[in-house]
């Protein structure tokens, strides 16, 4: 399943060019697990209104992947390091881009 994810990331990688990297996250990647949903992060190194005009498009376009609904995180590269919000996830993200 996790490939098939990754392909359509891939597939669609043009509507992420404002985003720098993007990350899978969460349940999805544990084994023996049953997700409830796909954890997406997307990291960002300037905002802007073309950015949250393809958040949203990104998010419509990937609303349901094989019944499971994506749940897309926005943060700034800066925020992301001021969290640590990747260090902290187990297992260790997915990076798609």
């Amino acid at each position: 399943m996790i490939k098939t994810i990754v392909d359509q990331f891939t597939e669609k990688i043009v509507l992420f060019k404002s985003f720098e990297h993007i990350f899978i996250f969460g349940s999805i990647l544990k084994e023996n697990k049953k997700p409830n949903d796909i954890d997406v992060l997307l990291l960002y190194s300037e905002y802007s209104n073309q950015l949250l005009t393809e958040f949203r498009y990104i998010k419509k376009e990937f609303s349901y992947f094989q019944e499971k609904p994506f749940s897309f995180i926005a943060l700034s590269i800066k925020e992301e390091a001021e969290t640590g919000f990747l260090k902290k996830l187990n297992p260790n993200p997915l990076k798609v881009k």
